[in-house]
C-alpha cells in the first residue's frame, strides 16, 4: 500500500511524463522508494539487510557521536576556562557567570592562602567571598527566571564580579608594598 504523500509523489512524476518535463531528483527518489516499499520482496530484503548491518554500524554510529560530544565538551571547558570534567556544572544559561564566580572565588581563596598574615589581604578576602556567596545566590535565583528578567540580573551579576577580579588584580599586583 502506497501512503497518500507518495501517491501524490507518483501522479507528479506521471503528469511530468504526460508533460514531456524530466522530473525532478526529489520525485524520481520518491518514486524510486515507493517502487521498493511496494514490492514484498524488495522490502523484505531490505529488512534482512538491515538486520544484519544494524548491530555492525550501531558502535561506529555510537562512537561517533562520543567523539562529537567530547570536541563539544572540550571547546565549552575552553571557552568556560574549566576542566573538561566541570562543564556538565556550567550547563544553561547562568552556566558562563557561574564559572567566573567559581574561578574569581578560587583565586581569593589561593591569595589568602599565601598572604594570610597580611590583614588587608585577609579583610579583602573575607569580604569577596561574602560578595561571591551573595552573588551566587543571585545567579541560582535567576536561573529560572525567563530571560527578560534573567538577563538583566546575570548582567548586574557580571558587573560585580568585573569589579571585584579589578580589585583582586589590585592586591595580587601591589602584593609587597
Amino acid at each position: 500500500m502506497v501512503g497518500n504523500n507518495a501517491a501524490l509523489r507518483l501522479g507528479a512524476a506521471a503528469l511530468d511524463k504526460v508533460a514531456g518535463r524530466k522530473p525532478s531528483r526529489a520525485t524520481r527518489l520518491a518514486s524510486s522508494v515507493a517502487r521498493t516499499l511496494g514490492d514484498p520482496k524488495k522490502t523484505k530484503r531490505l529488512m534482512s539487510v538491515g538486520q544484519v548491518v544494524a548491530p555492525m554500524l550501531a558502535p561506529v554510529a555510537l562512537k561517533a557521536v562520543d567523539n562529537v560530544r567530547l570536541l563539544a565538551d572540550q571547546q565549552r571547558a575552553k571557552k568556560l576556562g574549566v576542566p573538561v570534567d566541570d562543564v556538565a556544572l556550567y550547563r544553561g544559561p547562568t552556566g558562563p557567570v557561574r564559572a567566573r564566580l567559581d574561578a574569581v572565588a578560587a583565586a581569593v581563596r589561593e591569595l589568602k592562602e599565601r598572604r594570610g598574615g597580611d590583614a588587608t589581604v585577609t579583610d579583602f578576602a573575607d569580604r569577596t567571598m561574602t560578595t561571591l556567596t551573595d552573588l551566587g545566590i543571585a545567579v541560582n535565583a535567576a536561573a529560572p527566571m525567563p530571560a527578560a528578567r534573567r538577563k538583566p540580573t546575570v548582567a548586574a551579576v557580571e558587573r560585580e564580579l568585573d569589579k571585584l577580579e579589578r580589585d583582586l588584580i589590585t592586591h595580587l599586583l601591589h602584593s609587597h608594598d
